[in-house]
């Protein structure tokens, strides 16, 4: 009966231990995330010549999120800092940078995601994505091209 007692308590125990924090993006992942980091920092951030890609972790209670990060480097193949990236996708949109930066990457995510992502959100005004259906309508194709997803809000700036 003892037994039975403990094997029932150490299982309610394991069952309320919370899941890792996010898994490893898989290949297409990973390709679609990189693409979409390059992509927002040669726009962004022209001076970036070179980046050192970091391996991705995709959200594990929401998996159209994921951050990721990377070592940028100029022209002249100087290290310029490191910085990570929070991203989102849908069915009609591809992987696009949500934050990107070394500090309040988490902000716009849902508190789930964000505790699954181990990521930081200290900005009191920040817009909370609060559902999967809801999400960053636009990501940038080219500089002064936005590319904005169907079915979601209109054009933001940000």
């Amino acid at each position: 009966m003892r037994r039975a007692l403990v094997l029932i308590v150490t299982a309610a125990l394991i069952a309320a231990i919370p899941a890792s924090a996010g898994r490893p993006a898989r290949t297409a992942e990973t390709k679609g995330i990189h693409a979409a980091v390059v992509q927002y920092v040669r726009i962004t951030a022209p001076t970036i010549k070179r980046i050192k890609w970091y391996a991705a972790t995709v959200s594990t209670v929401d998996a159209a999120w994921a951050v990721g990060g990377a070592d940028g480097f100029n022209r002249a193949g100087v290290g310029v800092g490191y910085a990570a990236a929070l991203l989102i996708h849908t069915a009609t949109c591809p992987w696009h940078v949500l934050n990107f930066g070394s500090s309040d990457l988490g902000c716009g995510a849902p508190m789930r995601v964000r505790r699954d992502l181990k990521l930081a959100c200290y900005e009191r005004s920040s817009k909370v994505v609060k559902s999967a259906s809801e999400r960053f309508p636009v990501f940038w194709k080219t500089p002064g091209e936005a590319v904005y997803c169907r079915g979601l809000a209109g054009p933001t700036t940000g």
